[in-house]
């Protein structure tokens, strides 16, 4: 078996490379960054700096794959960006992915798998309402907005055994970026912060879960569904995690954070929209989809956060 990871610099894309590598599969990491490109393991860096305009070499590389995992695309932003901004997002974000499924189909690749985001659904789910993968999309940002315009050119090329797409709330692991490890670093750092009363549920996928879905997809060669929304198969707050993190450490002293401080804070950065989002409900329920698909995730959100914990020596 061979796989192109397109956007190998990023976290998924570097920790795929890895575990593709270490399963004695050949992978080629494709790449415009190669000075941000590492790896442990014997890897065929491509490199091309124009990924709309790829060399010749780059593109017959869809000739000798099997297997197209597509990790580019600029990440989700907080901030108001400028309309030249925004243009660079749909082009990244939504003609990029297209770009490469249609050369993809043209070469016979076996799957191309297009990482998507769940907030094409919105940035809060109802109380009581999780986002199921037959809820109607309802993006808000920019971010969410190219990643919906990205499926649909996707599933417009009407491929559903080829291409499959993969819906996935914030994604975590050791040494990842996410807002849940610096929640973690926060909360588990020489003071014990105990968010109290931050009672909203919210899914997340930790990246072994991630993993082993593409595993799942790649070989499951007769799967017709083409769009999927996964995580960790659980709903917990941040309260929840801030009391599993102080109960790890044995500490009994600890700090209590309330929602009003932090509205507080959030105001004076005048980043009120940042702290809505933080005490709303993200809740994904794929209870459902995994009876259907015979899938379940490896690891709960716990033992992910534990993983990182070991990771640290802590």
């Amino acid at each position: 078996m061979k796989i192109l990871i397109v956007g190998a610099n990023g976290y998924i894309g570097k920790y795929l490379v890895d575990f593709f590598s270490s399963q004695k599969i050949e992978v080629y990491a494709l790449t415009r960054k190669p000075e941000q490109f590492d790896s442990s393991y014997d890897v065929f860096n491509v490199v091309d700096k124009n990924l709309f305009s790829p060399a010749k070499r780059t593109l017959d590389l869809l000739n000798y794959v099997n297997h197209v995992i597509f990790c580019a695309g600029n990440s989700s932003t907080e901030v108001d960006i400028s309309k030249s901004e925004e243009k660079k997002y749909l082009e990244i974000n939504s003609l990029l992915p297209y770009f490469w499924a249609k050369k993809s189909l043209e070469s016979n690749i076996e799957k191309f798998i297009f990482l998507s985001s769940a907030k094409v659904y919105g940035d809060c789910s109802e109380l009581n309402k999780p986002f199921t993968v037959m809820t109607r999309p309802n993006p808000k940002g920019i971010y969410a907005k190219s990643k919906l315009i990205a499926e649909k050119k996707l599933l417009s090329l009407n491929n559903k055994r080829i291409i499959k797409i993969i819906r996935m709330p914030i994604v975590y692991g050791v040494d990842a970026k996410s807002n849940l490890n610096k929640f973690i670093k926060l909360a588990y750092g020489p003071l014990v912060f105990n968010f109290r009363k931050f009672n909203a549920k919210r899914s997340y996928l930790g990246i072994e879960n991630l993993t082993s879905f593409i595993v799942f997809l790649i070989n499951n060669t007769d799967l017709l569904e083409d769009l999927f929304l996964i995580s960790d198969n659980s709903n917990i707050s941040l309260e929840e995690i801030s009391c599993f993190l102080a109960d790890e450490k044995n500490n009994y002293f600890s700090i209590n954070i309330y929602p009003v401080y932090l509205k507080i804070f959030f105001s004076l950065l005048r980043k009120k929209d940042f702290f809505e989002k933080l005490v709303c409900n993200f809740e994904i329920d794929i209870k459902e989809q995994c009876d259907k698909l015979g899938w379940t995730p490896n690891l709960t959100t716990y033992e992910g956060i534990r993983n990182i914990l070991d990771s640290k020596g802590l």
